[in-house]
Parts: C-alpha cells; sequence; structure tokens
C-alpha cells in the first residue's frame, strides 16, 4: 500500500501542541513555556536517512525536544557543535509531556537531556 505523505503544517503543529499541553500542571507549563521555541532545523539522524528538516518545540541547554511528523512522535535530541543540527543521538516519546519530563531536571541541574543513538533506540 502507498501513503501520500506531507510534512507536517505549522498551523497543525501548533494544534497538537495545545492539546498536549492542555492538562498540564502550572509549574509544568510555565517550565516548558520558557524553553519553548518552533522553528525547523536540518537533522542528519543517520547517514542512511540523509539531511531532513524537522521541527524543534523545545530548546534546554544542549538539546533539542522534536516533533517528528513521519512516526508522529516526540523526541529528545541533541545539538550538534555544527550550525545546531540536530544529530544521530535522540530518544522518542509518544507524547509532549514524556519527552520535557526527561529534559526537567537538567533544566534545574543545568545538564543537558540524556539521549541514546539513534540506531539503539527501541
Amino acid at each position: 500500500m502507498i501513503m501520500n505523505w506531507s510534512p507536517i503544517t505549522v498551523s497543525d503543529l501548533e494544534l497538537i501542541i495545545a492539546q498536549e499541553v492542555a492538562f498540564w500542571p502550572a509549574d509544568l507549563l510555565g517550565a516548558f513555556e520558557k524553553n519553548r521555541v518552533l522553528k525547523k532545523v536540518l537533522c542528519k539522524r543517520s547517514d542512511s536517512y540523509g539531511l531532513e528538516s524537522i521541527f524543534v518545540i523545545a530548546e534546554i541547554d544542549d538539546s533539542f525536544i522534536v516533533y517528528d511528523d513521519v512516526e508522529e512522535e516526540f523526541c529528545v535530541a541533541q545539538k550538534s557543535s555544527i550550525s545546531n543540527r540536530v544529530l544521530g543521538n535522540w530518544d522518542a516519546f509518544i507524547d509532549l509531556k514524556s519527552a520535557f519530563q526527561r529534559c526537567k531536571k537538567s533544566i534545574v541541574s543545568s545538564k543537558g537531556c540524556s539521549t541514546r543513538p539513534f540506531n539503539k533506540r527501541k
């Protein structure tokens, strides 16, 4: 079966984010809003994927929270030292809250979110 996939629009992504954060506690929402961004960056998850365009939802120290519109999931990814591209280390989460809570400790401790290599993700 052939699927007709097209990239997510900014307005559709904003709607997803609004639905995700609608029932968050005020302290978690406030912390998220302080780190929230919405921008597209080029990323290279691996050589087999090549360069892709992906939305960054939040920036926390040396990490991004990104939205993968192919898998329809949020991921925690490390920034590279070259052009802030998202590179091969990231963890996937089904929802934004789980991804952000993974990073919440790093906001307090000023340590980036821990990630593992993409090809080892489970």
